[in-house]
C-alpha cells in the first residue's frame, strides 16, 4: 500500500469515528460517552474545534492539499458536512442547533487547514 493510500485510509477511519460520534449523539448517548467534555467549561466547543478541525486537516492530507480556485478541496467538503450535520439537528428531538458549534467548527477548519498548509510549506 502506498503512503497516500495509508493517509486516505487513516482519513476515512477518522471520518468513520466522527460519524459514530454523531450517530451516538443523535441517539441521545453523549452524556455517557463524553461526561468529561460536558462538564468542562466550553468542552463542547473545544470538541467541535478539535474534531472538525482535525477532520479538515485529515481531508486536506487525503486530497493531497488540492485546491479549486484557491479553495482547499478537503476542508471545503468538511465545512459542507459540518454545516449539514448541525442543520440536521433542527429536526432531531435529541439534539439542538447551535451557532456556537458552527463557529467552533469554522474556527477549527480554518486553524487546522492553516497549520497543515504551513507545516507543508505552502
Amino acid at each position: 500500500m502506498t503512503r497516500q493510500a495509508w493517509i486516505r485510509f487513516a482519513c476515512a477511519a477518522y471520518l468513520a469515528a466522527i460519524v459514530a460520534i454523531v450517530v451516538i449523539a443523535g441517539l441521545g448517548g453523549t452524556h455517557e460517552m463524553f461526561g468529561l467534555v460536558t462538564r468542562l467549561p466550553l468542552g463542547d466547543k473545544i470538541g467541535h474545534f478539535v474534531l472538525i478541525g482535525g477532520l479538515a486537516l485529515a481531508a486536506d492530507l487525503g486530497f493531497g492539499f488540492r485546491s479549486w480556485r484557491r479553495v482547499p478541496v478537503g476542508p471545503a467538503l468538511v465545512v459542507v458536512l459540518a454545516l449539514g450535520e448541525e442543520v440536521s439537528q433542527l429536526f432531531l428531538a435529541t439534539r439542538s442547533f447551535d451557532l456556537g458549534d458552527l463557529a467552533a467548527d469554522a474556527l477549527g477548519v480554518a486553524t487546522f487547514t492553516w497549520l497543515g498548509r504551513r507545516a507543508r510549506g505552502g
